[in-house]
């Protein structure tokens, strides 16, 4: 692509580039900016990891595959939109990326991966996708944000995934979800009012073996709910209806 001698502070890409390896521009902290060609589909594990002062990335609407840490510290990054194809946000794709405000993800997204968004502190807004089936570990954790709207597509909200987003009022769980790991909404200290769509059925248990149930309707309440999910039923995996 570009030999290590020539780069600059503004990198395009050559148009006909279908896949970046592993790596290649990791630790340049000199870059500034990146267009990547419409022909892309593939960026590799840590390509641009560490570039410290990278501060506006293109992204091409073919693109389906980023690799492993692929942005990790890129800590200028003000804005995201991810283009039109991708496929799934892999393992700390965007973690550390401190100055990460927005993001905007494609409905072609599936799952988004462990501490994708990890320690992005000022990221106070995200559309989540319309068929986004699994959001993992600590995808959002210690993020800003205020609301956030979870698709009827999601069945999957993993361990601490929106820990620490101490701006959050209120959340509705739509009747999709099957899970919800611990600490899911840990930490949240704003959280207020979580909805059940489907309240019924719902229980949890801890590392210890214990058991809870919900039973007569005690998650119809939301702020009732809210506190189970952020304090007293925190640190337990909860589960919809235990199958017949």
């Amino acid at each position: 692509l570009i030999k290590a001698g020539q780069l600059r502070t503004d990198i395009a890409v050559r148009e006909g580039t279908v896949s970046i390896a592993d790596g290649v521009f990791e630790g340049h902290s000199g870059i500034e900016s990146i267009t990547l060609p419409e022909s892309l589909i593939s960026i590799g594990a840590k390509t641009f990891s560490g570039c410290k002062e990278l501060k506006s990335v293109i992204f091409p609407s073919k693109l389906k595959y980023i690799g492993e840490e692929a942005f990790l510290e890129c800590t200028d990054l003000s804005e995201l939109n991810l283009g039109a194809s991708l496929e799934e946000i892999p393992y700390r794709a965007f973690g550390y990326c401190y100055n990460l405000t927005s993001v905007v993800i494609p409905d072609s997204v599936k799952s988004i991966g462990q501490e994708a968004f990890l320690e992005c502190i000022k990221l106070a807004s995200v559309d989540l996708p319309n068929e986004l089936g699994v959001i993992n570990a600590k995808a959002f954790y210690n993020c800003d944000l205020a609301s956030v709207v979870i698709p009827d597509s999601v069945y999957d909200i993993d361990d601490f995934a929106f820990y620490g987003n101490s701006a959050i009022t209120e959340i509705v769980i739509p009747a999709s979800v099957k899970a919800i790991g611990r600490g899911a909404f840990g930490a949240c200290a704003s959280l207020a009012s979580v909805t059940f769509i489907n309240p019924e059925g719902w229980w949890c248990k801890n590392d210890n073996g214990a058991v809870r149930e919900f039973k007569n309707g005690e998650l119809t309440v939301p702020a009732d709910a809210a506190d189970y999910l952020t304090d007293s039923h925190t640190d337990y995996l909860w589960f919809a209806k235990r199958d017949s």
